[in-house]
């Protein structure tokens, strides 16, 4: 057994969507259980940022947290469409704020331990295997950890 406890929410993955979704589920007084097959900081390829996802790193509360991080910062971006080539610089879309070259390890990370903070129960190295709805409206989800132990989990969602 795993020790898994059975929440009102099941979030399956810990990237920024799952963390950030677990985050505001816990901040809205739900119970909540994020799982997730890899191990945090796991090893994943960096990306863009555009700037409007400060507006959300503002909502989390981890705008500070990713000033810190020293991540790239970025004006603008180049257009290849076709033979066409054009820059765009994000001031003249009216951001305030730059976008960003993110580590997604390093992102990924701080936004769990965000969620972790706000109350939401981590498992990592554990994956969903199948669920299945109840008659009485919860959702039974079969898991896996990466030892082979398996558990079910009853949740509303």
């Amino acid at each position: 057994m795993m020790n898994l406890h059975n929440p009102d929410v099941l979030v399956v993955g810990g990237g920024p969507a799952g963390s950030t979704a677990a985050f505001r589920l816990a901040r809205q007084g739900y119970d909540v259980l994020l799982i997730d097959k890899a191990r945090h900081p796991r090893e994943t390829v960096g990306e863009s940022v555009l700037p409007s996802a400060w507006k959300y790193f503002d909502l989390l509360g981890v705008s500070k947290k990713i000033e810190a991080e020293g991540f790239v910062k970025k004006a603008g971006g180049v257009v290849v469409w076709g033979d066409e080539i054009t820059e765009i610089s994000f001031r003249d879309f009216a951001y305030d704020r730059p976008g960003l070259h993110v580590e997604r390890d390093a992102l990924d990370d701080l936004l769990l331990n965000n969620a972790r903070e706000a109350g939401v129960q981590i498992r990592e190295g554990v994956r969903a295997e199948r669920y299945q709805q109840n008659d009485n409206g919860r959702t039974r989800v079969t898991v896996a950890d990466d030892t082979g132990a398996r558990d079910e989990i009853c949740c509303r969602v």
